[in-house]
């Protein structure tokens, strides 16, 4: 055995160690949040907090709606409550537009890599567009 082997035979040993001892940790919290979470305290506190969201929620959208209607009757805001204007666009026809842009606004074009790169690894791009490449990389066993 070479050094390297050596070398490398003795992080994956520490390796595995870090990792036993990150996943005992990980599965004594979750046994301490299962058990909190099985408590009678803990099922009160959730139901009442997720009220207290369904409450606070039903209020902010009646505040909303009242302000709304109270700037719409040219009325005066109290302090604690404001209006903003923002735009908004909406693009009924997407294919319309871009036929469009690809004669008066190619900024506006948007290449789609993601998809592109698919369709590449199928072989549906022309190989001077995309090309595909084997890239070799390291892994790591997950069980050492």
């Amino acid at each position: 055995m070479n050094e390297y082997e050596q070398e490398l035979n003795a992080m994956l040993d520490q390796l595995k160690v870090a990792r036993e001892h990150a996943q005992g940790l990980r599965d004594e919290r979750k046994q301490m949040i299962e058990e909190v979470q099985a408590t009678p305290a803990f099922k009160a506190l959730s139901e009442a907090g997720t009220e207290a969201d369904e409450t606070t929620a039903q209020l902010e959208a009646e505040i909303h709606h009242l302000t709304l209607d109270m700037y719409e009757a040219d009325a005066a805001l109290p302090d604690r409550v404001g209006t903003r204007s923002k735009t908004v666009v909406h693009i009924p026809d997407e294919l319309l537009v871009k036929t469009w842009a690809i004669s008066n606004y190619t900024a506006g074009l948007k290449l789609d890599t993601k998809a592109i790169e698919d369709e590449a690894k199928k072989g549906r791009i022309p190989a001077e567009l995309a090309t595909v490449t084997k890239v070799v990389t390291a892994t790591i066993a997950t069980k050492l």
